[in-house]
């Protein structure tokens, strides 16, 4: 993270002495985007960490978890003021901004303000939930609204590797393999299944990023469904029902019907595991909702 952090430093220092074009504009957006995403992986991992909006050769220390969330902040809305649409979602975009502040938002506990920003992005008309394979096979969709795609093979990125077994056609390192209780959760019924799991070689393996080796699939960062599911836990309880039932219609599941605070967030935790498997969000999901030690 901090190797990504000093590039995006450089960048933003470099492009500050530039004139303002559409050009440095798209390229001061996308790096404060980056510096917020980075910072956000580092604090919901770490707590406090060092705080470096500047590289410097002195040696660093932590911040409080408080300064680095209002940096996250501060890059975000700087983000926003620069950027535009973009020509696809392999491109930082206004709308990736809105959708990584959501999730800023909620990871704070700041729920009206998560709920305003998903919203936004639910009934703006350019995302739609959609056919979960799409999003994992680089089909066309409206579901994603930012990912990484790699156009050729890269030998850094090894997310790809870790979660196949060596009797995979594309081999693997097997890191990660699915528990028993994540394959009873994810039922035969669930549209998420294939996508979420295969057996290669005699064993479970998830399925969401089938290139092995090859290390292609697209990272996707941010997609509607999480909006739905950010609105479902941040917004009102008769909203929150709605937005967590149209994912669960969506993928094969029938609907809930939560009758207090506590259970629609019982609810949507368990809506998160299954929805975004192998993508990062759990661990800070228990920590901010202080049920780490009951669930892990």
């Amino acid at each position: 993270y901090y190797s990504a952090l000093y590039q995006v430093n450089n960048v933003i220092a470099i492009a500050e002495a530039l004139p303002l074009d559409e050009n440095t504009r798209r390229v001061r957006g996308t790096a404060h985007y980056f510096r917020a995403y980075i910072n956000y992986s580092l604090v919901t991992r770490w707590g406090d960490v060092p705080l470096l909006t500047q590289n410097t050769l002195e040696k660093p220390v932590r911040s409080p978890k408080a300064l680095v969330w209002e940096q996250i902040e501060k890059d975000l809305v700087a983000a926003k003021e620069f950027l535009a649409a973009s020509k696809s979602y392999y491109y930082v975009s206004q709308d990736a901004v809105t959708a990584l502040q959501a999730r800023v938002m909620l990871s704070q506990n700041k729920m009206q303000e998560a709920s305003t920003l998903a919203e936004s992005l639910i009934t703006n008309g350019k995302y739609a939930l959609d056919t979960f394979e799409k999003i994992f096979r680089k089909e066309a969709n409206t579901e994603i609204i930012f990912a990484f795609e790699n156009l050729t093979p890269e030998s850094s990125n090894t997310i790809s590797t870790l979660f196949y077994n060596y009797g995979h056609p594309n081999k693997g390192s097997y890191v990660y393999a699915p528990s028993k209780e994540i394959l009873e959760l994810i039922t035969a019924t669930d549209k998420r299944r294939t996508i979420s799991f295969g057996v290669f070689g005699g064993q479970d393996c998830i399925n969401k990023y089938p290139s092995g080796q090859t290390g292609t699939d697209p990272v996707i960062i941010s997609r509607i469904a999480e909006m739905y599911l950010i609105s479902a836990e941040a917004s009102s309880l008769t909203l929150g029902a709605e937005r967590l039932n149209a994912v669960r219609t969506a993928r094969g599941l029938p609907e809930v019907h939560p009758t207090s605070s506590a259970e629609m967030q019982t609810l949507v935790l368990e809506e998160r595991r299954k929805e975004f498997l192998a993508e990062g969000f759990a661990y800070y999901d228990y920590v901010r909702t202080n049920t780490a030690t009951k669930y892990l």
